[in-house]
């Protein structure tokens, strides 16, 4: 109650994100402030990393934004991996649950225009699957205006000097990495690619219909191979 009589206030450590979405008196007290022009807020996420949890995040974010539109954020911060990965009998299952967590998060963010940060773990003995999580920090930090298809095929489209569509729809280019992995998830979740493989940033999303999905039907490799194969790498 007493910073509503400052002016100019910022805050020099991350804020706990946690109590700003449980206590609505304190959020309501703390969105009213008179912030500093140019300031950054730097949050903590102790309240959770599953999509549900980003919602929320994302709606006090956005109502920050909306109200003082002079101010920064950094990039909000989630966990790639949340279950057991080394689990012999759930690994795929709990690879696959990770990843489409990820990816539901990372796509909420870009229809609301927040910044976060997917952060992979630091020790890849953690995810038989690493590789896949991997790339999602990256994705987060550098080319969050990629839409995950245009991703998983970037440095195939530097190297080659094709557009992503191009590779996808030749099957020569099958065998490359990223492109295995992205056509295993397209055979054995499309969904996934359908719900959040094409958004670019705000409303704008690649041209799916781009994709040669008859062609692809004679891709022959499943996502449980692909991650094995990673795995005993």
């Amino acid at each position: 109650m007493e910073l509503k009589s400052y002016k100019n206030i910022a805050f020099l450590y991350p804020i706990s994100l946690e109590i700003l979405i449980e206590d609505q008196e304190i959020r309501t007290l703390f969105v009213n402030l008179h912030f500093s022009q140019g300031t950054i807020f730097k949050f903590r996420n102790n309240y959770g990393h599953t999509y549900e949890h980003a919602v929320k995040l994302f709606d006090l974010i956005v109502e920050l934004k909306t109200k003082y539109p002079h101010i920064n954020f950094n990039r909000v911060p989630f966990k790639a991996i949340t279950t057991d990965h080394l689990d012999i009998d759930n690994k795929i299952e709990y690879g696959l649950y990770d990843l489409e967590r990820c990816l539901s998060i990372m796509n909420e963010a870009k229809k609301q225009k927040v910044q976060i940060r997917i952060i992979s773990p630091n020790n890849r003995f953690e995810s038989p699957f690493w590789y896949y999580f991997e790339i999602l920090d990256y994705w987060t930090l550098y080319f969050e205006r990629l839409s995950y298809v245009e991703l998983m095929l970037h440095s195939s489209e530097k190297r080659y000097g094709l557009p992503w569509y191009a590779i996808i729809n030749n099957r020569i280019k099958w065998g490359l990495p990223n492109c295995n992995f992205l056509l295993s998830i397209m055979t054995k979740r499309k969904d996934l690619i359908e719900n959040y493989g094409y958004r670019k940033w705000g409303d704008e999303f690649v041209n799916f219909n781009l994709i040669d999905w008859e062609h692809t039907k004679h891709f022959t490799g499943i996502l449980e191979n692909t991650m094995e194969d990673n795995n005993n790498e």
